[in-house]
């Protein structure tokens, strides 16, 4: 899990996605990958999908998922 002012960023291994959940209300959106879709797929927010991610953290601009043996970033 990881954070910035706004949101924090949850790893859904099993569904192969990066949930959004709002500090404000609690609300939760996917924001990469497709649940139960697990496959390395490139591309923006939205249309990218995701295999096996382990890890995620941020640099205020960007967030890095590991996946396996590969680090990705997000932005």
């Amino acid at each position: 899990m990881t954070a910035d002012a706004s949101y924090l960023y949850l790893v859904e291994i099993s569904d192969c996605t990066i949930r959004r959940v709002s500090k404000n209300n609690a609300a939760v959106s996917t924001i990469s990958g497709t649940a139960g879709n697990c496959q390395y797929v490139d591309g923006p927010l939205g249309t990218n999908k995701l295999f096996a991610p382990i890890g995620i953290t941020n640099d205020r601009e960007s967030i890095f998922i590991m996946e396996s043996s590969m680090l990705r970033k997000l932005n």
